[in-house]
């Protein structure tokens, strides 16, 4: 089984991409620039092609892509991380690119570098995924979308029901908490 991390940055997925891994879904891929271009190109085919050889998603390209991968991988699982409030996502989103300064990917994912001036349309491009991704599943087959907020006490129990895997003995990582 695949399982696709969907959530936009800054929303968990670090954590995501190593609760899998210590739940057995070793061959993690994680944000690609190489292929988040691809699938900004259209490219979808090209950047699915290289998710064969993975079972552990999370970050860019595959927030964008999991329509493609649904109907790709008919038995992966989808989870879309999400922080508490938008605008916890997107005060989160500029803590990071103060640290980290002007971004090639923001400016690819959101059409600018630095969010710090455009918050209300990070908050609509927040927003939107997410009614986006609730839509498709709601129209397709909403039993393979887990919907999670770490900072909500989610963790184990919800993964693993979903998953239908055993909890592990160890807390859940909660990586750059």
């Amino acid at each position: 089984m695949k399982v696709f991390g969907i959530g936009l940055e800054k929303t968990g997925t670090n954590s995501l991409g190593r609760a899998l891994e210590i739940l057995g879904f070793k061959e993690h891929k994680g944000f690609d620039a190489r292929l988040l271009q691809l699938a900004k190109q259209g490219l979808t085919e090209e950047v699915l092609n290289e998710a064969v050889a993975y079972n552990n998603f999370e970050n860019y390209p595959w927030a964008f892509l999991y329509k493609d991968a649904y109907q790709r991988f008919p038995d992966a699982k989808f989870i879309l991380t999400k922080r508490t409030t938008p605008i916890r996502w997107f005060n989160s989103l500029c803590h990071h690119a103060r640290r980290t300064g002007p971004d090639e990917t923001r400016q690819l994912v959101y059409g600018h570098a630095m969010p710090n001036l455009f918050e209300e349309e990070d908050i609509q491009f927040y927003s939107d995924h997410i009614q986006n991704v609730r839509d498709f599943f709601d129209e397709n087959d909403s039993s393979r979308l887990l919907e999670v907020c770490w900072a909500h006490d989610d963790g184990w129990n919800e993964l693993c029901s979903f998953l239908q895997c055993d909890e592990p003995e160890e807390e859940f990582p909660h990586v750059k908490k």
